[in-house]
């Protein structure tokens, strides 16, 4: 599987998770009065050469952030 179509669909099932769902309404609870321009995140792992895996974690972890910047 190449890099690109492994994170587009580690990317679909975070957004269709529970826990994605969960943590959005959450967000959308507590509002934010400022904009957040920057997220610093450690240990999200890499997205080059991905070994073929069952669990791919990085790739999810990468979505979790990208959905946090949307």
């Amino acid at each position: 599987t190449d890099p690109k179509s492994l994170y587009q669909s580690c990317r679909k099932a975070w957004l269709g998770s529970q826990t994605f769902l969960s943590l959005k309404a959450q967000m959308d609870a507590i509002g934010f009065p400022i904009l957040i321009s920057k997220i610093v995140c450690f240990g999200l792992g890499t997205l080059a050469d991905p070994v073929e895996s069952e669990n791919p974690m990085s790739y999810t972890q990468h979505a979790a952030v990208e959905s946090l910047i949307e």
